[in-house]
């Protein structure tokens, strides 16, 4: 029995096998493996997207705060220049982070400016340009809306000091000129036409000038239509004559260029055989006139520097007729003669009219042969005007008109301390000799005998720029700086 039971165990021994390995399981593993591969890649690839898009989410509300940030700059400049010192740059202290700069040009269009606020210049335009910044930047590198820029121009009318501005040439003639002996013109201060700060000698918009025996203009002449004769004259500086120019005995010399269609000279040397003379060159434009006409209600025109308008004073005929120093007297202050109800106003010959203040009349016809001087140490401004009012831009002389008359007693002089501006729409006629001091802006010149020494001081006219030919009809009150309308604005990116 025994060695049947050790037979049995060893057949069972013999008889169990080792297990088989399980193939299986190997691929079961690379599944596991494969899934956490899976796994991973997806976390990886929403966390990429995730961040993606949180840096976009962010560099857009960072450009909408930076746009808005920016434009507020540009609002900030408009409220606040009018009642705030300009600076040329600001930055805010708010939660609104923006730096605006400001600019300003002298033209009403183009892309010339110059950096800084206007101040005292003449400028036409304002531009602000504003960097705003994001309060809450952009995150995960995306800092291309952290900050934006945006520009604004602005119309811009400038400062203007109350005050009456010289402007024009020394002689503005509508209608031409002809001095018949011994005139002179002198415009020293002027230079070149071209500069900005010329002030030329006489000016012609539609007429001629002719000069004998030693008249000089002592600068430049403009006569658009119309033609120059000069017989023993000077020109000391250039002409620009849009007509013919006809020089006749040897002291006839124009000392610059000279401009025209034509120039003949009865002698050899001239100015006509060189290259001074361009035929047919350009002409310079010569302003239309002036229309300046007087209200009779009051003299709202006429403001001093400090702004206070001149006193006004109104004449009756018998005062007109015997004009005295007393007679337009203003106290010492500025004022307006109102002489328009008389025929004309004149004053006693060889008697002296003093003046101890700035003094305005307006009359329609002038006749004088006596001296005005100043009965103080100081320069005072004498305005002649025989107004037009009739808005043509032409001169216009009513029959009830007349001219401004210099008599023949050889007494008209101006001291040194009187500058005097006439304007007339009318005629300047002197029978003797005349000494002027100031401008002339009249019609023409129907007679000049004798000797004329006519210097250039700059007065003007209140509210006319008579360089250019155009009217303010606030007069010389003046103006207080004033930004206009929005009239563009455009992103400028980063």
């Amino acid at each position: 029995m025994f060695r049947f039971l050790t037979n049995r165990s060893a057949r069972t021994l013999s008889d169990v096998q080792a297990p088989k390995p399980d193939r299986e399981l190997g691929s079961a593993l690379m599944m596991v493996l494969g899934v956490i591969v899976v796994a991973a890649i997806i976390t990886v690839t929403i966390a990429s997207v995730t961040m993606n898009s949180l840096g976009f989410t962010s560099s857009t509300r960072a450009g909408v705060q930076a746009q808005a940030a920016a434009e507020s700059g540009v609002d900030h400049f408009r409220a606040s220049i009018m009642k705030d010192p300009c600076v040329n740059t600001y930055s805010s202290a708010s939660a609104v982070k923006f730096t605006a700069t400001v600019y300003h040009s002298l033209y009403k269009d183009g892309d010339s400016w110059s950096a800084g606020c206007p101040g005292t210049a003449p400028a036409k335009r304002v531009k602000v340009v504003s960097v705003g910044s994001a309060s809450a930047a952009g995150v995960a590198g995306n800092t291309s809306g952290n900050t934006r820029s945006v520009e604004g121009i602005f119309n811009y009318t400038p400062f203007e000091q109350p005050g009456i501005k010289a402007t024009g040439p020394a002689m503005y003639l509508y209608g031409g000129i002809e001095f018949k002996n011994l005139a002179e013109v002198s415009a020293e201060i002027g230079g070149d036409i071209e500069s900005a700060t010329a002030v030329s000698a006489i000016q012609v918009k539609n007429g001629n000038v002719s000069c004998y025996n030693g008249t000089k203009f002592k600068g430049d002449v403009i006569i658009e239509t119309g033609n120059l004769l000069l017989e023993n004259c000077e020109v000391q500086r250039s002409a620009w004559v849009g007509g013919n120019v006809d020089l006749t005995k040897n002291k006839s010399t124009i000392d610059g260029n000279l401009n025209a269609k034509k120039c003949t000279a009865s002698f050899s040397g001239s100015i006509c055989d060189t290259t001074r003379f361009k035929k047919d060159g350009p002409i310079p434009t010569v302003p239309d006139w002036v229309d300046f006409s007087y209200d009779s209600a009051a003299p709202t025109k006429w403001f001093n520097d400090d702004g206070t308008p001149f006193l006004k004073k109104t004449l009756t005929q018998t005062q007109c007729d015997a004009l005295t120093s007393s007679i337009i007297s203003g106290g010492g202050k500025s004022i307006v003669i109102d002489a328009m109800n008389c025929t004309g106003v004149k004053a006693p010959k060889n008697t002296a009219i003093s003046l101890a203040s700035d003094t305005v009349i307006f009359a329609k016809s002038f006749a004088f042969d006596n001296p005005f001087n100043s009965t103080t140490s100081a320069t005072h401004r004498l305005w002649f005007i025989t107004p037009d009012n009739f808005p043509d831009n032409q001169p216009t002389c009513p029959a009830d008109y007349g001219s401004f008359g210099v008599g023949d007693e050889n007494q008209f002089k101006l001291d040194v301390k009187i500058n005097a501006f006439l304007y007339s729409p009318c005629y300047y006629s002197s029978k003797n000799n005349a000494t002027w001091n100031g401008q002339m802006y009249v019609n023409g010149v129907n007679e000049t005998k004798n000797s004329l020494d006519f210097k250039y001081a700059g007065l003007g006219l209140p509210g006319v720029d008579l360089t250019n030919g155009t009217t303010n009809p606030a007069g010389s009150i003046g103006q207080e700086a004033k930004l206009g309308d929005l009239v563009s604005v455009r992103d400028l990116g980063r």
